[in-house]
């Protein structure tokens, strides 16, 4: 999908803001069966006709998580991406494993896999899992963290 050195030159490349055609859904810690564990979990959709890439469609999901004006941060945030390529399997894999207390479904995204690409780890930590996924007509990202 993307490296590393990729990522760093496209990010401060481009001028803040871009434009932003995301799908956002949320599940916060009262969204779990139990909700003293601090879970959280978001996903991220962008279709491919908003965006040419897989890099394009990251930059905008940074975007929108308030990294504008915290480009100092951004190499270690970068340091501590793994950008390992997975299979839909694995992707399928962490998005089940991290989000089986939900009370609430997933959104039909982040289970019809239909159409996969090629997909990427980014953090793989005890406390955040991060992935993303090309599929046909468009881009996905999950994160689950916990805070306990």
């Amino acid at each position: 999908m993307f490296t590393r050195e990729e990522l760093i030159g496209y990010f401060h490349r481009l001028p803040w803001p871009m434009s932003l055609h995301l799908e956002i859904v949320e599940f916060v810690p009262t969204d779990f069966r139990s909700f003293a564990s601090e879970e959280s979990i978001k996903a991220w959709r962008g279709e491919k006709s908003f965006y040419t890439s897989a890099l394009q469609f990251w930059r905008s999901v940074l975007q929108v998580e308030g990294w504008s004006g915290k480009e100092l941060h951004f190499l270690s945030y970068t340091e501590a991406c793994l950008f390992q390529s997975i299979s839909k399997a694995e992707f399928s894999d962490i998005v089940l494993d991290s989000s089986g207390l939900l009370q609430r479904p997933l959104p039909r995204f982040l289970t019809d896999l239909d159409g996969f690409k090629s997909g990427l780890r980014m953090l793989a930590e005890w406390n955040d899992v991060t992935v993303m996924a090309e599929l046909s007509g468009s881009f996905i990202a999950y994160s689950w963290s916990t805070t306990a």
